[in-house]
């Protein structure tokens, strides 16, 4: 099995480019995809004015080296484009508070 996604939608903010201490250049930024939101029943959800409700996600994308100059060079907030490439997911720790008592 191949792990394989393409992703439509609209950039968030503008991306943001890093090099690492190896020299490999990589750029960030958010991706927003929207769906009509539906209720109980099945049917799309409407506002107050008739306009139709969406239900928005947010994606972090990462690109490295040739694809991360080309997207930081090329790609601004607002506009839209198609992403394909590999899901990958981290896992951060919550820091535990500690109370003095």
């Amino acid at each position: 099995m191949q792990n394989l996604v393409i992703i439509a939608g609209n950039v968030g903010a503008t991306p943001e480019t890093r090099t690492t201490q190896g020299g490999t250049k990589s750029t960030q930024f958010s991706l927003a995809t929207s769906r009509p939101k539906r209720d109980s029943d099945g049917k799309t959800m409407k506002d107050g004015d008739g306009r139709r409700v969406e239900d928005t996600e947010w994606h972090r994308i990462t690109c490295f080296n040739g694809i991360a100059k080309t997207v930081a060079e090329y790609v601004e907030k607002g506009q839209k484009v198609m992403v394909r490439g590999r899901i990958h997911y981290t896992r951060r720790e919550a820091s535990r508070r500690r109370s003095s008592a």
